[in-house]
């Protein structure tokens, strides 16, 4: 396994780090992201998020004052071992 293109990027220390890991067993592969949920205030954003986050939907929902945050996690399409994680940021209009 080579170096990702970021780490090469990073330069050559990064990427002896990362064969010196590789090469130990201690690399694995980050599999989370951030979604930012922004926007004008009482439009919907934090039903849309809880939706996807698979959250129940209430009709008398507080507008959202600050930021509010959420995880989804998800199986990964090709590693059945895996799990994907989706962090859920939404700010409050």
């Amino acid at each position: 396994m080579s170096p990702p293109a970021e780490v090469v990027a990073a330069g050559t220390v990064a990427a002896l780090g990362f064969l010196w890991a590789l090469r130990r067993g201690g690399v694995e592969r980050q599999r989370s992201s951030k979604m930012l949920v922004v926007g004008e205030a009482a439009v919907g954003k934090t039903s849309v998020a809880k939706a996807l986050c698979r959250l129940p939907y209430h009709r008398d929902e507080p507008q959202t004052h600050g930021v509010h945050l959420d995880l989804l996690e998800l199986a990964h399409p090709e590693d059945a071992e895996a799990t994907m994680r989706l962090n859920v940021w939404d700010f409050g209009g």
